[in-house]
């Protein structure tokens, strides 16, 4: 039977194509090639990393080691500055001394025989702020202070100890028991004419 359509072009209802089954299958052979190929470049990608992984600890383990070569020598370098130091400050002492007109064994000898009966002497350094005389002191009348003081007054008072110095100045004082009996200890600052500043 023949169907004449009389309507308008623009309102006339087209005809569907026929939809092939080639354009909607996907062919399985194409799928199966692309899954391998993703597992594979997902592989390679982990193998690079690792191998980066590898090659940088490597790296630290390196660095790590270098690091503690240099701190040894920074260490050693550390101790020979200080040891430097110390030299330097022992011999710039030194050149203080020799370079003042100071004759020790007249001084070191008026020292000794004006020292009270009951006061000896520790020990005696010599210093960047001048002379440390470290001395104790034992009186059976309790007076340790007074015979501090009396020694005190004869150092100053004697021309040939005290010249070339510039003041005496009793630092420390302490006291201790020994066998029963009261030791005061104490110590006598002699200074050098430009080393107060330096206290």
């Amino acid at each position: 039977m023949i169907e004449i359509n009389l309507l308008p072009e623009e309102l006339r209802q087209k005809a569907k194509k026929p939809v092939s089954n080639e354009s909607v299958k996907v062919i399985p052979s194409q799928v199966f090639l692309v899954i391998p190929g993703i597992l594979v470049l997902i592989i390679i990608v982990q193998i690079i990393l690792g191998v980066l992984s590898i090659f940088k600890s490597t790296q630290l383990g390196m660095l790590k080691r270098q690091w503690g070569i240099m701190d040894v020598e920074r260490k050693q370098w550390e101790e020979l500055k200080s040891g430097t130091a110390q030299r330097s400050l022992e011999d710039k002492i030194i050149n203080q001394l020799s370079s003042k007109s100071l004759l020790w064994a007249p001084k070191l000898n008026k020292l000794s025989l004006l020292l009270p009966g009951g006061i000896w002497f520790q020990e005696l350094t010599y210093s960047q702020v001048g002379l440390n005389l470290q001395a104790s002191v034992i009186s059976l009348q309790k007076d340790e202070m007074a015979l501090i003081n009396k020694f005190m007054k004869q150092l100053k008072d004697d021309k040939d100890f005290m010249q070339g110095f510039s003041g005496l100045e009793l630092s420390t004082v302490s006291k201790r028991k020994v066998g029963g009996y009261d030791v005061t200890d104490f110590t006598l600052s002699v200074m050098i004419p430009g080393m107060e500043k330096k206290r």
